[in-house]
């Protein structure tokens, strides 16, 4: 039985009906290739469209694609592209573990260096140098160590922190240095693929006052295709307020650069740097973060203009240069900023962070933010929302929102338990257009994910396992192979690197009823 509406849209034009195809989420396509073959032939087509697209715009999606065999031209009956676009852990009901054991592993932030690169695990031990690891064969004798620091401390205090995009893979080293305030960094580049070092990148090169220099700390560092963000903040007094007799004019503002390379087989003599974005939210540097994100598209920061305001999402379009300040339609003010520092106009747009549900809490501060990849307009931000007053054992309620940044709008929000840090309680990371959320609960911990299209997270019927309390997931990495995470104990000074695998064959359609929205 084919229902009036079937067979209007079967007569239309296979063009037409593929555009328009293109605009409906994963659960519609679902729903409408069970109707009849002609519909799922021409919902396949949007299926292999989208995955091929995905392979285009986000390296990752490529690797993973290509080591699962996918090709666009294959046979629409027997494949697995429905469970690609919506996101295959949605059917993933048990996974199959193995591990690598690191002992006497003291690092105090493991997750921060630890990245997959393409079959590559990469991680940290000690802080004191890279390794890295073939993601099948973790229980092996393979892989090798990339880079030693032997001059950091036996028990090093500031972690490593490791960025990967493409066959680009940044170390940030920090040591410390008697007159500087956080200690002297080293940025050091590799190549993931071929494991050779690059050279070594310099932000602090066009900083030449003394005291800039010894107040300077780098935050974040983000990539995207042929880029690479490096967030400078600096200490304005630590000793006198902000409001107090400070000159204005004579604090050094925090800065984010932007150094372009090719991502995809660096070399030294392609690296530079390209422009130096000022204007931050916030001249107190104790209401900056550090957190900044970059695409093809936006950059974003976040920060607190005063202590007394909200958390504010800034974002800077990469390639609009406005002669005139523009006013947004949608959440805050866009405007253009000329400062000396910037070798040119920048777009800039305002965001406030603002929680939907009617939560009790008396604060909300933004722990964690990240920008989608490729040419996305979505920022993942989680929050911790202040409980003390009402719950003795927790101080806070975590929630997870996704903003549209360009529109001004929240998209979705999640909220995923209490706890008395967000580290203790979820992981975020981006692959592709999917946002991945690892929450725990007790000794397991649960898998969300969204996507554009979707209107909450759903979540995956796999579980992730942890152990007792002194145990914690602190990093975490999925694709469509699976599963890579770091699990973590302090006290025993031991860190496991796990892979986790579908242990059944992914279903040839995903149930509409998996992934609508409830």
């Amino acid at each position: 039985f084919t229902s009036t509406r079937d067979k209007m849209l079967t007569t239309l034009p296979p063009e037409l009906l593929f555009h328009i195809n293109t605009f409906l989420p994963p659960p519609s396509l679902s729903s409408l290739s069970c109707t009849c073959t002609t519909l799922h032939t021409a919902v396949h087509q949007a299926w292999t469209s989208r995955l091929a697209l995905q392979s285009s715009l986000y390296p990752a999606v490529r690797y993973s694609l290509t080591r699962l065999g996918w090709t666009k031209d294959h046979d629409e009956w027997g494949c697995e592209c429905s469970q690609l676009v919506a996101g295959p852990w949605l059917c993933w009901p048990r996974l199959a573990r193995s591990e690598a054991t690191i002992e006497g592993d003291s690092n105090v932030s493991v997750g921060v260096g630890c990245v997959v690169a393409s079959n590559k695990v990469f991680c940290c031990p000690k802080a004191r140098g890279v390794q890295w690891r073939h993601r099948s064969r973790l229980g092996e004798a393979s892989g090798g160590v990339l880079v030693e620091f032997d001059h950091l401390p036996e028990y090093n205090r500031y972690p490593l922190h490791v960025t990967q995009h493409h066959n680009t893979l940044v170390v940030k080293a920090l040591e410390s240095h008697p007159g500087f305030r956080r200690g002297d960094y080293t940025i050091s580049i590799f190549n993931s693929d071929t494991l050779v070092k690059v050279g070594n990148m310099n932000p602090a090169e066009n900083i030449k006052d003394v005291k800039s220099l010894s107040e300077m700390e780098i935050g974040n560092i983000a990539m995207c295709d042929d880029v690479i963000v490096v967030h400078i903040m600096f200490d304005v007094n630590q000793e006198n307020d902000i409001d107090e007799d400070v000159d204005i004019e004579n604090i050094r503002e925090n800065e984010t650069q932007l150094w372009s390379i090719k991502t995809s087989d660096p070399k030294l003599s392609d690296l530079h740097l390209l422009k130096t974005i000022k204007h931050p939210l916030a001249f107190c540097s104790l209401l900056d973060p550090g957190l900044v994100s970059v695409n093809n598209k936006i950059i974003t920061r976040i920060g607190t203009p005063t202590a007394f305001n909200l958390n504010q999402i800034q974002w800077f379009s990469r390639d609009q240069v406005c002669p005139e300040p523009v006013i947004s339609k949608f959440g805050g003010t866009l405007k253009t900023n000329g400062d000396e520092g910037a070798t040119e106009s920048e777009s800039v747009g305002y965001l406030p962070v603002s929680v939907l549900s009617s939560y009790d809490y008396n604060r909300a501060s933004v722990r964690l933010a990240s920008l989608g990849g490729g040419d996305s307009e979505y920022i993942a931000v989680g929050l911790e929302l202040g409980i003390e007053h009402r719950d003795k054992d927790h101080s806070y309620l975590i929630v997870v929102q996704v903003y549209h940044v360009t529109r001004g709008q929240v998209v979705a929000e999640g909220e995923f338990g209490t706890t008395n840090h967000i580290d203790e309680k979820i992981k975020m990371s981006w692959f592709g257009p999917h946002l991945l959320v690892l929450s725990r609960q007790k000794s397991t911990s649960s898998l969300y994910s969204w996507q554009p299209g979707f209107t909450c997270f759903q979540v995956s019927p796999c579980k992730v396992q942890v152990g007792s309390v002194h145990w914690g997931i602190d990093w975490v990495w999925g694709d469509f192979e699976g599963l890579v995470a770091a699990n973590v104990n302090f006290g025993l000074e031991q860190t496991i690197i796990q892979t986790y695998h579908p242990v059944q064959r992914l279903r040839k359609r995903l149930k509409a009823a998996n992934i609508e929205d409830s």
